[in-house]
């Protein structure tokens, strides 16, 4: 539903006395019901109430709500393009052999609170020691940099192995199950205090940092002509 058929069903509650002051402005989560409410008592620097108090500064308020219709996919998330970018080499003689190779991956997110960077080496060689003994490396290093929203670590089932992160923040559920008629610079009651997504998002993060490093050797004798000892 857009803000004005979210309003419509609002109104119907408040005349059918489900949406009074009493009740709402001492709510632990409330919207623009709670808002208007608990504006009747908030004075601006003019010394002038937020809101009248009376049929007029009510409807303007309402009025606003009404119209307002908040896109919070538009405020939440971006439209961004993915970069993976790689550059590799090869050389050898008879002798030997090497290959390398780096890459950089830049994803900006979907969301304003998320994004990650990777960067990637890999080098492997391999030696014709002798016409029996051959021996060949690999290895790999890996950096991660990642912003996600929320501040809750990765959990690990020591079972399965499976890693699992939950959001205190989910951007995605916010935004399918938010009211468009609440304004997105505007702070909320939530459990009990103020709340304002945009805020929360930019204050409230984990940086998460990974470096793996992984070095391989393996040498192979010939022993016959058909039977080859690896190590």
């Amino acid at each position: 539903m857009n803000s004005q058929d979210q309003m419509s069903v609002y109104e119907e509650m408040r005349r059918s006395g489900w949406l009074n002051p009493a009740d709402v402005s001492t709510a632990a989560s409330s919207g623009v019901y709670g808002k208007l409410y608990n504006s009747f008592y908030d004075v601006d620097s003019s010394g002038n109430f937020a809101v009248k108090n009376d049929a007029s500064g009510v409807a303007e308020f309402l009025r606003m709500a009404e119209y307002r219709n908040t896109n919070w996919f538009k405020q939440l998330f971006d439209v961004s393009l993915m970069q993976n970018h790689s550059i590799s080499m090869s050389s050898g003689t008879e002798k030997s052999t090497y290959y390398g190779s780096v890459s950089a991956l830049l994803d900006p997110g979907w969301t304003k609170a998320s994004n990650v960077n990777r960067y990637t080496a890999n080098f492997n060689s391999s030696y014709k020691l002798s016409d029996k003994l051959e021996l060949n490396t690999i290895s790999n290093v890996s950096f991660r940099n990642q912003k996600a929203p929320g501040t809750l670590a990765q959990e690990t089932d020591v079972v399965t192995g499976e890693v699992r992160r939950d959001f205190d923040i989910n951007p995605y559920s916010f935004a399918i199950n938010s009211s468009r008629t609440l304004d997105p610079n505007q702070s909320y009651i939530a459990n009990y205090t103020d709340f304002n997504i945009l805020d929360e998002l930019e204050e409230n993060y984990i940086d998460l940092k990974s470096t793996d490093l992984r070095f391989q050797a393996q040498l192979k004798y010939k022993l016959l002509k058909k039977l080859r000892l690896v190590f």
